[in-house]
């Protein structure tokens, strides 16, 4: 059972692979029906895309880095708070069921918000304007008046995690886009 070391073959041979350096060097020319043969342009080296997001009316990218860190924080807190309770909406009061599972939708949109900034930012809007309405119309009358209960001073304590959400939104790019841009027609050919 010796075998000489120099004559072990292995078990797997490893192929090595050849790559045309041109692989559009076959079809230089094409034929066509008059039997001529008319050139085809060789394929041009890759050209760099420009960023779409540096455009005129467009975010350059940390801004949109930073709504996706809205998004997350967004997104992983509701997450944490409400989807446990989301098996438990069947049991709840009707309106507490339905929070939760409005929370947990929105808190989806805003996992997809990670890929699509831009495209998400209703998300981040809505966020902002409950929660600001919330605050404007229930919490300051019932700071001014000094009867806060537990449950709203609970429910101020929450509503306050909107200021990185204030931070993050791009207010500028959203009154352009949504105030000052045409709306979409209305009508065939308007």
């Amino acid at each position: 059972m010796s075998q000489d070391s120099n004559n072990i073959t292995p078990r797997f041979c490893h192929r090595t692979r050849t790559v045309e350096t041109a692989p559009f060097e076959r079809y230089k020319t094409m034929p066509s029906s008059a039997s001529s043969t008319l050139p085809v342009s060789q394929p041009q080296a890759a050209v760099a895309l420009p960023d779409r997001t540096t455009g005129p009316g467009q975010l350059p990218t940390f801004r949109l880095n930073m709504m996706r860190g809205g998004y997350l924080f967004m997104a992983v807190g509701l997450m944490i708070v409400k989807w446990p309770l989301l098996l438990q909406a069947s049991s709840m009061p009707v309106f507490e069921g339905v929070v939760v599972c409005i929370l947990t939708a929105m808190s989806l949109l805003a996992f997809l918000g990670l890929r699509y900034p831009l495209g998400m930012l209703p998300i981040l809007l809505f966020e902002t304007m409950w929660k600001v309405l919330w605050l404007a119309i229930v919490a300051l009358p019932h700071l001014i008046g000094n009867d806060m209960d537990a449950a709203t001073a609970t429910m101020l304590f929450n509503v306050l995690f909107v200021v990185p959400i204030l931070a993050v939104t791009p207010w500028g790019y959203a009154w352009k886009r949504y105030v000052m841009t045409r709306g979409e027609r209305w009508a065939p050919g308007a």
